[in-house]
């Protein structure tokens, strides 16, 4: 198999995966043998793709080639949506293939964001932040590149809207850590 058919499986297993719905027997929501049975079928087909990738990766170090970029994007997408650590090294080595890759920063920053949303729900103001500060620092990254497209702009400007909502929201949850009631 060449690189390309490695790469296309291994996205498209991580495609079905993240828009994979449950399905459920009833309208009472899923049973705990529905709910395993999806869970391992999401986790079985990102492990799958993980293992094309780790393939194609695996020979990355000989050649200086920016085409190895976006393996090592989506391998750093896909491990933190397996809930592995370390998956930022990923976005690391992916520039250092293609310094000036628009879509392995916007890989980082969309997992960088989802855990500012996870931090936000669980109100996690000091973890928010710190992801909050990762999405800011790579649209500042992505900002300065040369030669965006128009769609590249317009995804700068929504996430710039976003980050206002997501600093407002920690600032909230940072003030109710820091508010002291007196009874």
């Amino acid at each position: 198999m060449n690189r390309g058919a490695w790469l296309q499986r291994a996205e498209a297993l991580r495609i079905l995966a993240e828009n994979s719905l449950p399905v459920y027997s009833t309208d009472d929501g899923p049973s705990s043998v529905e709910s395993e049975a999806f869970q391992k079928e999401f986790t079985s087909e990102l492990r799958r793709a993980l293992a094309d990738i780790d393939q194609m990766c695996r020979f990355d170090e000989k050649e200086q080639n920016p085409e190895h970029s976006m393996p090592w994007a989506l391998r750093g997408r896909i491990r933190f949506i397996l809930g592995y650590s370390h998956w930022s090294h990923d976005f690391k080595n992916a520039l250092r293939f293609a310094p000036d890759s628009f879509t392995a920063r916007g890989l980082n920053y969309l997992c960088n964001s989802e855990l500012v949303v996870r931090y936000a729900v669980e109100e996690n103001s000091a973890e928010m932040r710190q992801a909050l500060d990762a999405c800011q620092e790579i649209w500042r990254q992505m900002n300065t590149l040369a030669d965006k497209t128009a769609e590249q702009m317009q995804q700068l400007e929504a996430w710039e809207e976003d980050l206002r909502a997501y600093n407002l929201r920690c600032d909230q949850l940072t003030d109710q850590a820091n508010s002291c009631t007196l009874m």
